[in-house]
């Protein structure tokens, strides 16, 4: 994921690369689909609960993008201070790209609660309290 972050500069919110940039889906769907092709790779009974968490938390951390379209990158740096978003303003130009990434997030995000909830207690408490990138 770091390669990722790098190469649509996560790291820097100011120059944060937009969804709508060719380069941007081009990159993300190819890492999107090293992601499936690792997890298809895996042998039956590998993928449990738990790292199918960590599998969705990835896919999500690919298409996290599409969330800040109503954002400036000044709303990412201290003091985190966020401006009203003005919602529905300049929807009708909304690509097909973020419909289908908000899709996904919404698709993984369900995902995860299902992983989670299926849990039982012992596995529960060995899960990290804290998943971080970068």
């Amino acid at each position: 994921m770091e390669q990722y972050s790098t190469a649509i500069s996560w790291d820097d919110p100011a120059n944060m690369d937009s969804l709508a940039e060719p380069r941007v889906q081009y990159t993300t769907s190819g890492f999107h689909k090293q992601l499936k092709d690792w997890k298809e790779s895996l042998a039956p009974g590998v993928l449990n609960q738990s790292l199918s968490i960590f599998y969705h938390v990835n896919i999500v951390y690919m298409h996290e993008l599409v969330l800040y379209v109503d954002h400036d990158p000044e709303d990412f740096k201290p003091p985190f201070v966020v401006k009203r978003v003005a919602c529905g303003e300049g929807r009708e130009n909304l690509l097909p790209v973020y419909i289908d990434a908000l899709s996904t997030v919404q698709s993984s995000t369900q995902a995860i609660l299902d992983a989670f909830l299926a849990l039982d207690i012992e596995s529960l408490q060995a899960l990290p309290s804290l998943i971080t990138f970068g």
